[in-house]
C-alpha cells in the first residue's frame, strides 16, 4: 500500500508540475546535444594532431629506434623464456631487453604485424636496420597508441562536476583545450614521435586510472587498480607514484570517517553519568 501510494503522489506530482517535467525534458536533449558537439569536437583536433604527426613521417629518430627494433627482434625470434637473457654488442652499447613484461608482450604483438610490412626489421642481426618502411610502420604505431591517451583524456574531463555553479564545472571548452593542450604538446611530440618511447600510452594508462578513481565508486577503484597495475607492467618508472594509490587506497578501505580525534578513547559510561550529575 505505501509503495501505491507514492507512485500515486508521484505522478499526480508529474501532472501538476508539467513546466518542471518540460525543463527536465529540454536539459535531457540540450545534454545530449552538448555531448555529440564535444564529440565532434574532439575529433577535430584529433584530426589535425594526426595530421600534424604525420608531417614528421620525414624527420630524424633518436637511438631508441634501434632499441625497439631490437625489442621486436627478440621477442620474435626467440622463447619467451630467453627475451631477459638475450643480449649483444652494438658500437659502444649493450643491447637487450629491459622492459617489464606487458611492454615485451606488446612489442611482439608490434613484431607480428611489423612482418608484414618489413620482415627484415625482425632479424637479430640487422643491427641498424633502417628502412623506410620500418619508419613509417614505427611512426604510425605511435599514432595508433595515442588512441588511449585520448580516451583517458575524455574519461578524466567526464569526471568534472555537470554543475555551474563551481570554477571546476564541465564545459565543451575546457574539454577541447586541455585535449589541445596534451595533443600538441611539443615534449610529447619529441619524445614519443622523434625518439619513439609510447609515451602517450602510458600517460592513458594513468589518467584512465585517475579518472576511475574520482568516480567515487567500488568498481571504479578497482578498474583504478587494474589500469595502474597494467600501467606499472608497462613502464616500471612510474612506480615513484605507487606510494600515492598505497595511501589512498589505504585511507579509503581501511579508515572509516570517525571524530576528529580518531585515537581518543571514548568516554566510559559511568564518567558520562558522574559529570552530568
Amino acid at each position: 500500500e505505501k509503495m501505491r501510494r507514492k507512485s500515486r503522489v508521484a505522478a499526480t506530482s508529474a501532472q501538476a508540475d508539467p513546466i518542471k517535467n518540460a525543463e527536465r525534458s529540454e536539459d535531457r536533449i540540450g545534454i545530449g546535444i552538448q555531448s555529440r558537439s564535444t564529440t565532434f569536437s574532439v575529433g577535430v583536433v584529433l584530426f589535425h594532431s594526426v595530421a600534424l604527426k604525420l608531417l614528421l613521417m620525414k624527420a630524424d629518430h633518436g637511438d631508441d629506434f634501434e632499441a625497439h627494433r631490437s625489442w621486436m627482434a627478440i621477442t620474435s625470434n626467440l622463447p619467451r623464456s630467453s627475451w631477459y637473457e638475450y643480449e649483444y654488442v652494438d658500437g659502444n652499447s649493450k643491447r637487450y631487453l629491459d622492459q617489464p613484461p606487458f611492454f615485451a608482450f606488446f612489442e611482439y604483438a608490434l613484431s607480428q604485424l611489423a612482418y608484414y610490412v618489413d620482415p627484415e626489421m625482425l632479424k637479430l642481426e640487422n643491427y641498424n636496420y633502417c628502412s623506410t618502411e620500418t619508419v613509417v610502420f614505427f611512426r604510425l604505431s605511435v599514432i595508433c597508441t595515442e588512441a588511449l591517451l585520448v580516451i583517458g583524456v575524455i574519461l578524466y574531463c567526464n569526471t568534472w562536476p555537470q554543475v555551474t555553479t563551481t570554477e571546476v564545472e564541465w564545459s565543451r571548452s575546457k574539454v577541447l583545450v586541455v585535449t589541445a593542450l596534451i595533443l600538441f604538446n611539443p615534449g610529447l611530440i619529441m619524445v614519443d614521435h622523434i625518439h619513439f618511447q609510447y609515451t602517450g600510452l602510458i600517460l592513458g594508462l594513468l589518467l584512465i586510472s585517475v579518472a576511475l578513481i574520482r568516480r567515487g565508486t567500488f568498481l571504479g577503484d578497482l578498474g583504478s587498480v587494474v589500469s595502474f597495475t597494467s600501467l606499472l607492467f608497462f613502464k616500471q618508472s612510474f612506480v615513484s607514484v605507487l606510494p600515492l594509490y598505497l595511501v589512498y587506497f589505504t585511507r579509503h578501505f581501511c579508515f572509516r570517517p570517525g571524530p576528529r580525534n580518531a585515537f581518543a578513547e571514548p568516554a566510559s559510561p559511568s564518567s558520562s553519568s558522574s559529570s552530568s550529575s
